[in-house]
C-alpha cells in the first residue's frame, strides 16, 4: 500500500511539474504553425501581385516557411526546458549556406552575399 501511495505522489508531482510545460509547448506549436501558414499565404499574395518570377516566389516561400518552422521548433524545445543556444549558430550557418547556394540563380541574393 505504501508503494502505491509513493508512486501516486510521484506521478502527481511529475504531472504538475511537466504538464504546463507540455501544454504550453503544444499551444506554441499549434498557434505558431497557424501563424506561419498565414504569413506564407500573405507572402504569396504580395509576390504574385508584384509579378516576381515563379521560381523566386517558391524560393522565398520555402525560405520563410522553413525559417519560421525552425524558430517554432526551437521555441517548443525551449519551452520544454531544453537549452537551445547551441542551435543558433547552426541555424545561422544553414541560412548562409542556402543564400550562398542560390546566389547565382537569384541576383538579388548576390547583394546579401556582399554584406
Amino acid at each position: 500500500m505504501e508503494k502505491a501511495d509513493v508512486l501516486l505522489e510521484k506521478a502527481i508531482e511529475f504531472i504538475t511539474y511537466y504538464g504546463p510545460k507540455v501544454l504550453g509547448a503544444i499551444l506554441i506549436y499549434i498557434i505558431g504553425s497557424w501563424l506561419v501558414k498565414k504569413m506564407t499565404l500573405g507572402l504569396e499574395k504580395v509576390l504574385s501581385k508584384s509579378k516576381y518570377d515563379v521560381t523566386l516566389q517558391k524560393f522565398f516561400h520555402n525560405l520563410l516557411y522553413w525559417t519560421l518552422k525552425i524558430v517554432i521548433i526551437l521555441l517548443v524545445i525551449s519551452t520544454l526546458g531544453i537549452d537551445v543556444t547551441a542551435f543558433q549558430p547552426l541555424l545561422r550557418q544553414l541560412v548562409w549556406l542556402l543564400v550562398w547556394h542560390y546566389k547565382d540563380r537569384y541576383p538579388i541574393l548576390q547583394v546579401v552575399c556582399l554584406l
